[in-house]
């Protein structure tokens, strides 16, 4: 995944907070939204895929895309931050949004290659689509906005900059160390993949 990408988008978000004269949270939290799903959107989901067709047995591989809404996270994060909360509750709230709207049903879109072994005979190359979900440790996103959020309590500047860099970080071994599921669609009449996103 390209956190570089991500860094950037967010220290320009943070720029253009600094004159905008329309209301601040709103603008954040949407263009954060954004940013995330553009940043999770360039990674690769890989599985490794079994089932069957009413013609036989099926493994093979998948590959395929995260797409998260990004209007539900904006909408949320907007709502957390117009209540003003502290550091440690926002560490919190920002980790459950981003993780909430991370393992909704389907956010995996995919593609599976592989072999059809029917009951008697050759196997045949066979291919089809699939759909899942995502899970993740949000600990990983709470405990390091934690740690950031009391960094920069004590930063005289460079705190943006900052704020970026451990984001980045921190959503991409959240997202790399979880575990995707995906269920095989027809034909398929039963059969999934397990894997990740990297």
């Amino acid at each position: 995944m390209e956190k570089d990408k991500l860094i950037e988008a967010l220290v320009a978000i943070f720029k253009t907070m600094g004159s905008y004269e329309g209301d601040g949270d709103r603008y954040f939290a949407d263009e954060f939204s954004t940013a995330l799903k553009d940043f999770i959107l360039t990674g690769e989901v890989a599985t490794l895929d079994k089932g069957t067709t009413p013609a036989g047995s099926y493994r093979g591989v998948g590959t395929g895309k995260m797409l998260i809404d990004s209007n539900n996270l904006g909408s949320a994060l907007y709502d957390t931050f117009i209540n003003k909360i502290g550091n440690d509750a926002l560490a919190e709230w920002i980790a459950t949004t981003i993780d909430d709207v991370c393992k909704v049903d389907d956010t995996i879109k995919g593609a599976t290659v592989g072999m059809l072994t029917p009951p008697s005979g050759t196997s045949v190359p066979f291919a089809g689509t699939s759909k899942g979900k995502f899970e993740g440790d949000k600990s990983f996103i709470e405990m390091a906005l934690r740690a950031c959020f009391s960094t920069m309590n004590s930063m005289l500047e460079g705190g943006d900059a900052y704020f970026a860099e451990i984001f980045a970080d921190t959503v991409y071994t959240y997202l790399i160390s979880g575990k995707v599921e995906t269920v095989l669609d027809p034909p398929f009449t039963e059969g999934g993949g397990t894997g990740v996103i990297a």
